[in-house]
């Protein structure tokens, strides 16, 4: 629940006869629980995005304890669960080198990058925050002389990512390595990842 480690110990709140109590069903979750009368508050995030805090108690006659059972970061947690709070950050998951003989790759399909090869790159992103990351965009850059880039697109979009997921980008990043590279040559990758509610975030990688 958005109020999980909130404690708040006293009120000014003036009598409690009148106030809705709630019983939450299996997809719902318990916010606040007054000890000794029942619960007052419920919280509920839908599958489709719908979110409702259902709250009874006056919030205005808590008072303050020490963070984060305040009222100021109670009222800054319901933002951020209704309309959403920052996303990410976001790190590198993972990479996927797709150098098979279909779509737009060629080579001889063991994963690697080698010389001569036609790649379709993946670069997987992980949300290693506690709110989902939307509208994600990365642009990929290279500094090696062997390889052309891009063939057919720097940018792509990725999918919303839940906390703690991952997504690959939608769109590969394609790129031709040249016959001559030499054996063992390192190519610098840097992906710029930007997000409607997040970012940017700047992810080198070789």
């Amino acid at each position: 629940a958005l109020t999980g480690g909130m404690l708040f110990s006293a009120s000014n709140q003036f009598g409690n006869s009148y106030i809705d109590l709630y019983t939450p069903n299996a997809a719902a979750v318990l916010a606040f629980e007054e000890v000794g009368y029942g619960d007052v508050a419920v919280q509920y995030d839908g599958t489709y995005g719908q979110k409702t805090f259902c709250f009874s108690y006056a919030l205005a006659e808590l008072i303050d304890g020490v963070l984060p059972s305040t009222r100021a970061n109670l009222v800054t947690e319901l933002i951020n669960f209704l309309i959403g709070g920052p996303g990410g950050p976001l790190t590198m998951y993972g990479i996927q080198i797709d150098d098979d003989n279909n779509g737009n790759s060629s080579g001889n399909g063991d994963g690697i990058i080698n010389p001569g090869e036609a790649i379709e790159l993946y670069v997987g992103l992980h949300n290693l925050g506690s709110n989902s990351t939307l509208g994600i965009s990365g642009c990929l850059i290279e500094d090696s002389p062997y390889v052309t880039f891009p063939v057919f697109n720097d940018c792509s979009d990725y999918p919303d990512i839940l906390p703690g997921d991952f997504a690959y980008n939608s769109d590969d990043f394609d790129m031709m390595v040249d016959p001559a590279t030499p054996l063992g040559h390192v190519i610098n990758f840097t992906l710029t990842v930007t997000a409607a509610n997040g970012g940017p975030w700047v992810i080198p990688f070789f």
